[in-house]
């Protein structure tokens, strides 16, 4: 409330609490669509990365970003580290982009990515760099929301912007909180890492070497 009688739309938190900065409370995934992809091309993104992420037995939460991209969500155990979480996040996006090489991007570089591929990014896990929360009404045109979405949702025809400060509130009253156990999901993630470590590596960013919270 103090932010938004300053003035403030967008809502854009930490992934981490005042009481203990370096440990996140969760990790998470940035679809961003480059030029020449539309939202359907990052919803087949989105289900190739769902699909990666259930293989490894982790709960996931999604949302819209509210502009032109998704985002998944994994709710952990405090006492990761924003490094250790971002190189886990990278080494399961690049696996994916692996897969679909021409459809998933790794470049960073607006202007170097490829044409009509979807960048997952892992590299918002760090302190300091907030996304979107969720529910929050977005600086666009329309009012669109971050808005919560259900697996089943991930089909192509998904449009974003039919999620707005006018439709948000039936839709909550038709389907409910979509992440209302967040919180109850926090989950470990040394199992998905050893499943990890069993399968074919990408070559391995610089990171923390995971170790138990």
């Amino acid at each position: 409330l103090y932010l938004t009688n300053l003035g403030c739309i967008d809502q854009n938190p930490w992934s981490s609490r005042i009481d203990d900065l370096e440990h996140p409370d969760y990790v998470f995934f940035d679809l961003d669509p480059s030029e020449g992809a539309d939202f359907d091309a990052v919803v087949a993104v989105a289900q190739a990365l769902y699909e990666k992420l259930q293989e490894l037995g982790l709960a996931v939460y999604l949302k819209t970003s509210g502009a032109t991209g998704l985002h998944m969500y994994l709710p952990v155990e405090r006492g990761y580290t924003h490094e250790q979480l971002r190189t886990f996040a990278d080494i399961v996006g690049r696996l994916v982009a692996a897969a679909h090489p021409k459809l998933v991007t790794q470049e960073r570089a607006v202007d170097k990515r490829p044409p009509g591929t979807v960048l997952i990014d892992a590299y918002q896990n760090a302190s300091g760099r907030p996304l979107a929360a969720v529910y929050t009404v977005r600086a666009f045109p329309k009012a669109p929301v971050s808005a919560p979405i259900a697996p089943a949702e991930l089909r192509k025809g998904l449009r974003p912007e039919q999620l707005n400060i006018k439709s948000i509130f039936a839709r909550l009253i038709k389907h409910g909180d979509l992440w209302a156990h967040f919180w109850d999901k926090r989950q470990c993630i040394e199992e998905a890492v050893e499943a990890l470590a069993r399968s074919q590596k990408p070559s391995r960013p610089k990171g923390g070497v995971l170790t138990p919270p």
